[in-house]
């Protein structure tokens, strides 16, 4: 009997990069993006969007590859420690780092409110037919389903097009995106 898993998670650290990404697009774009949250914000704390782009598009990797964002207590210990500088994605003058902690405790009000709550409800249902769907697929094609936990890590906006959105342990979902197939997952042998 197989001991795979498939589990949703929702990681403070990637919602939060995907959270300053809206912003920074409803600062530049306004009236072409809506997403969410629209904060009030100054331009002289902002990086100019090229240099954003750049420094987000390292970021993401970082945190999907390098960390084991899947485990919620790690991921909890990365928030409170800075462990990504998200700091950097702002200018470093006293309005950009002002702004900054102004963004990052209005985010926490929104994760810890309604944020992870919306994603969890995303994704309860979701991981159970991928779950059986999986199962089912294996069966079939007379696969087996490796001894692994394998998660469905949620975001609640898209991030910029061109990230990459999955690892060996994970595939990350937004309720924008198009759902991964059965046969993205490498979970079989």
């Amino acid at each position: 009997m197989s001991k795979f898993s498939l589990c949703n998670v929702s990681s403070i650290n990637l919602n939060f990069l995907v959270y300053i990404k809206n912003l920074y697009e409803n600062f530049y774009k306004p009236g072409e993006i809506n997403g969410f949250p629209w904060f009030p914000l100054e331009k002289d704390a902002l990086l100019d969007s090229l240099q954003f782009k750049i420094k987000a598009q390292k970021l993401w990797p970082l945190i999907l590859n390098y960390y084991n964002i899947c485990d919620c207590e790690k991921d909890l210990e990365y928030w409170t420690n800075d462990e990504f500088l998200f700091n950097n994605l702002f200018k470093s003058n006293c309005i950009g780092v002002e702004s900054y902690k102004s963004i990052k405790k209005s985010y926490e009000y929104w994760y810890w409110g309604t944020g992870n709550t919306m994603c969890s409800m995303f994704s309860n249902d979701l991981v159970l037919k991928y779950y059986d769907n999986l199962v089912s697929n294996a069966k079939l094609k007379e696969l087996v389903l490796k001894d692994i936990r394998f998660n469905l890590q949620i975001v609640y906006d898209l991030p910029y097009e061109g990230y990459e959105y999955k690892n060996k342990d994970l595939i990350v979902i937004s309720p924008q995106s198009d759902l991964p197939t059965i046969e993205e997952f490498d979970v079989t042998y």
